[in-house]
This record gives structure tokens, C-alpha cells and sequence, in this order.
């Protein structure tokens, strides 16, 4: 699964899941569209997507420095599976521009573009391979050895990654906005 914004090519998914959720009380595909049309201004609108199929989305509205979740919707065949908590994860992220990674069994993982990163990352010691990403570089973080990684050369299917990095939050805190 990738969160990611959304663009106006999502609008007919986000109109089919409005449907499947809310039934006739569902936003119109005008509303939908002018919805997106708001970002970056004072929408943020993410989707979900698995195996390039959007299973959700997510509005957030921020008016004069206050926040309001106005959506999070997941398909039905989709739910109980942490799309939502991603979306809601990709909505609180201090950068627009991380990526959420899940994989079966393991948590979300969250992928913050490098130059988002205030924390100083040195070349760790420790190295792997992920058959689905590729080879894995490891970062020490201000000082903790290999708490973060990323993957700088990303097999076909996660290309996304390139520049990213993701932490070890059990041996880190990651705090948005700090």
C-alpha cells in the first residue's frame, strides 16, 4: 500500500468510495473535484492505493492555523487492514511529502523525503535486503547507529522510495513538527 496526495484523476474513485460509504448522503463528484481543487490552499486530500487501485482517501481542511479531519473513507472489502490509520498518519506528518509503506506483517512504515529530515543521519554500518525494495543503506541518527535506512537504488516496484528514508521508532522518536 502507498498514501500519496491526491490529484483531480482520483475524483470518479473518490466518488465511487463515497458511495460505498455514505450511500446517498455522499459528496457529488463536483464537490469531490472542488475539494481537490482546494489544495494546497486549504485542503489536503490523500489516497490509498494497492496495486495502483485507490482503496481510500482522507480531507484534511486548515483554516487560519486550525486543522479539521473532514474525511477518512476506506473501501469495505478494505477495511480493518490500517488504511485508515495511515491516511490519518499521512495527514499529521509535518512534511506533504512522505510516503506510507505497508507490508503484510510488518507495521506502516513512514518514508520522509531526506531534505525533511532535521535530525543529522551519518552512514550506519549495518546493511540488507528487502526482496521487494532492494538493498537497504543504513543511517545512524544523531549519534544511534543504524536507527534509520533507505533504499538509494530501489528495485522497479518502489522507485517511490528513492530519497526517502524511514526510522526505527523503537529506537528513535519521530515527532512532526519538531
Amino acid at each position: 500500500m502507498i498514501v500519496r496526495p491526491a490529484s483531480e484523476r482520483d475524483a470518479s474513485a473518490l466518488r465511487w468510495l463515497e458511495r460505498d460509504a455514505f450511500g446517498a448522503t455522499a459528496w457529488s463528484e463536483a464537490s469531490i473535484r472542488a475539494e481537490l481543487k482546494g489544495v494546497p490552499a486549504s485542503r489536503y486530500v490523500v489516497v490509498a492505493e494497492t496495486d495502483e487501485v485507490v482503496v481510500g482517501y482522507a480531507v484534511l481542511m486548515v483554516v487560519a492555523g486550525t486543522a479539521d479531519v473532514l474525511r477518512v473513507v476506506v473501501a469495505t472489502g478494505h477495511r480493518c487492514q490500517g488504511i485508515g490509520r495511515a491516511l490519518i498518519s499521512e495527514l499529521l506528518a509535518e512534511t506533504q511529502r512522505p510516503l506510507v509503506v505497508s507490508e503484510t506483517g510488518l507495521p506502516n512504515r513512514l518514508y520522509v523525503p531526506r531534505e525533511d529530515v532535521a535530525a543529522t543521519l551519518r552512514p550506519g554500518t549495518k546493511a540488507s535486503v528487502c526482496p521487494y525494495k532492494g538493498r537497504a543503506s543504513y543511517w545512524s541518527v544523531d549519534g544511534i547507529e543504524d536507527a534509520a535506512w533507505s533504499y538509494e537504488e530501489p528495485l522497479d516496484g518502489a522507485t517511490r522510495l528513492r530519497g526517502h528514508v524511514a526510522f526505527d521508532e523503537g529506537r528513535v522518536e519521530v515527532v512532526a513538527g519538531a
